[in-house]
């Protein structure tokens, strides 16, 4: 014990306790003709242990003490039989209290204690569960597909929590998933990772996905073009879970999962350097047209480049790398959360005649119209609401107005 002040101590106390007194427990009868009868023995086998008291005790009037203290119980046993304590855990109590001595030996004590346990035995039996949970899912996915379907048609979107409340069970859980895909036929999520890994194109290095609403906007996301043009396969993720998912299940046997609608597009070896020389050739040559784009669309866009995954459409919207993506923004606000809208990227596909008849227009209130309705459009096509629908659809008929005549 050590006093600070007077009114301030600190206490701290060790214990050896004396459970090997305990080898052998036994019940016996003290009635109904039971009495001194045996009716239950154990042997328990239990050593001893250490325990640890530290006290504080704070004195709030001449009358009045506030106490603290904290215990750490490390009596941890093999107990298979009956136990008149834990068995196998360490145990951790806190304590808080008030005493008041009232006179004429009389006292009143109030206090609070909190007991918590780090249970090993339990730990390993949740491990244990769950390793053969999972062992028999792995058997009855290989064994019976047809079965497993049916499981994942139930379960599959809580199992899609798995990678992100089990991590030690992650690569495990993350091949019992199951996934529609840009290649795969209906609308059922029946493609595992290992079968999309066994199907990727050579020199192929990352698990490409993109996530949407509904299925049918998936499929026909402008993101998807060049991969159809080059025949890689996507992942197409529509369930709200799978924001979730992806955020935590970053890579699947060393293969890296990308969003196609984030960052740059980078598709490695299988990147046609010609292309990419092309695209980057005409950003050169394009800059006034990129510059007027921007200063079009303002605040609305984070910045305007040339696109390199668009073949049919004029433009799509993505985000940075490391940016909410636009889907997750929307998932969370129609959950209630006040998540900030990302500000996007434009990319502009060239090729397309809408951008070349935008390039050649000397009006700059024209220009100004059709840069809103081409971004209002790849708004839309990547599952987005419009701020202003009225004001779209003024411009839209302006505009076509203007093309009739």
């Amino acid at each position: 014990r050590y006093e600070f002040t007077e009114a301030l101590a600190v206490e701290f106390d060790y214990t050896r306790t004396g459970w090997s007194e305990f080898d052998e427990i036994r019940i016996v009868g003290d009635g109904r003709g039971a009495e001194g009868t045996t009716l239950a023995t154990s042997t328990n086998n239990w050593d001893d242990a250490n325990a640890y008291r530290l006290g504080i005790s704070y004195q709030l009037t001449p009358r009045s003490e506030l106490r603290f203290g904290y215990t750490l119980d490390k009596t941890g046993q093999k107990d298979d039989f009956f136990s008149a304590r834990i068995p196998d855990n360490d145990r951790n109590l806190f304590s808080l209290g008030v005493g008041h001595n009232l006179g004429d030996g009389w006292g009143l004590d109030a206090g609070y204690m909190y007991v918590s346990f780090d249970d090993r035995k339990i730990d390993s039996i949740r491990a244990a569960n769950v390793k053969r949970v999972l062992g028999l899912l792995e058997k009855m996915a290989k064994d019976e597909a047809d079965k497993y379907q049916k499981f994942w048609d139930e379960f599959g979107k809580v199992l899609k929590e798995g990678p992100a409340e089990d991590f030690g069970n992650r690569e495990k859980i993350a091949g019992l998933l199951r996934f529609a895909t840009s290649k795969s036929d209906g609308d059922a999520q029946s493609v595992s990772l290992d079968e999309y890994i066994g199907r990727m194109a050579d020199k192929q290095e990352k698990i490409y996905y993109i996530t949407a609403d509904t299925l049918s906007a998936a499929r026909n996301s402008p993101h998807l073009e060049v991969f159809k043009k080059k025949d890689i396969e996507v992942l197409l993720l529509t369930d709200r879970v799978d924001e979730w998912l992806v955020s935590h299940l970053t890579d699947y046997k060393d293969k890296h999962l990308q969003s196609v609608a984030k960052g740059a597009l980078d598709l490695g070896e299988l990147e046609d350097k010609e292309e990419k020389e092309k695209v980057e050739k005409a950003a050169e040559e394009h800059k006034h047209l990129i510059e007027r784009v921007k200063n079009a669309l303002g605040d609305a866009v984070k910045e305007v480049r040339v696109s390199s995954r668009l073949t049919e459409s004029p433009a799509c919207l993505v985000v940075d790398e490391y940016d909410m993506s636009q889907n997750l923004a929307r998932v969370l606000k129609q959950l209630g959360q006040d998540a900030p809208m990302p500000t996007p990227i434009i990319e502009i596909n060239l090729d397309h005649p809408l951008m070349q008849r935008m390039d050649n227009e000397p009006d700059e209130d024209k220009f100004g119209e059709l840069a809103k309705v081409v971004f209002d459009q790849a708004l839309l096509a990547e599952g987005g609401q419009l701020e202003d629908p009225a004001g779209f659809v003024h411009r839209l008929n302006r505009l076509m107005l203007d093309m009739s005549a």
